[in-house]
């Protein structure tokens, strides 16, 4: 039988390169592991959803003094929700509520054009979400709008980014939206 004779300095310098491979994955684990997702729950139109651990809570009105949640990702992904107390006399269905928002939305943004649009059911309410592109600041931007009554409040619930970035912003929507939830027995809600 042959044997084969590996020098000390060989042996422990094989060693010490797989305990640094063990080490260094463990580091690596932890700095790409996504951040826990958060919940957002409001005290003022009972609603709630969960946001991906990468999207930041932005001050309460930074985006849009309505809004009761505002959310941003990378600086590039943009999340609001604006809850909005309806007229009872006439009381206006999703379509004119979605129609009343857009106007204004047209009126802060160049060019804009709704590209396509859609039934939406959230938590079991019907609504309807936009697709839509403008002009902001000199940059192409797409909105994503859903449009949902329930009891006597609008929810006004709007992402954008620039258009380069679309097909993230529908996937990340698509995760978020998912999580919506309306408080129960809060059928004929107002806001605080």
């Amino acid at each position: 039988m042959t044997s084969v004779t590996i020098p000390h300095s060989a042996l422990a310098l094989a060693i010490l390169v797989l305990l640094f491979a063990a080490t260094a994955c463990d580091g690596c684990d932890s700095q790409e592991k996504e951040p826990d997702p958060w919940l957002f729950t409001s005290e003022d139109a009972d609603f709630s959803v969960v946001l991906p651990g990468h999207w930041q809570s932005e001050p309460r009105g930074s985006v849009n003094p309505h809004a009761d949640i505002a959310a941003s990702r990378d600086d590039t992904y943009f999340f609001m929700v604006i809850p909005q107390e309806l007229p009872t006399f006439p009381r206006p269905d999703v379509f004119e509520f979605k129609r009343t928002a857009l106007q204004t939305l047209d009126g802060s943004v160049e060019d804009f054009v709704i590209a396509r649009q859609g039934p939406i059911e959230l938590d079991g309410q019907s609504g309807v979400t936009v697709f839509a592109n403008g002009t902001l600041n000199d940059r192409n931007i797409r909105y994503i709008t859903s449009y949902v009554i329930r009891g006597d409040v609008g929810f006004q619930i709007i992402a954008f980014t620039e258009m380069d970035n679309e097909s993230t912003l529908i996937s990340e929507m698509d995760i978020i939206l998912s999580t919506w939830r309306f408080s129960p027995d809060q059928e004929d809600q107002e806001i605080h």
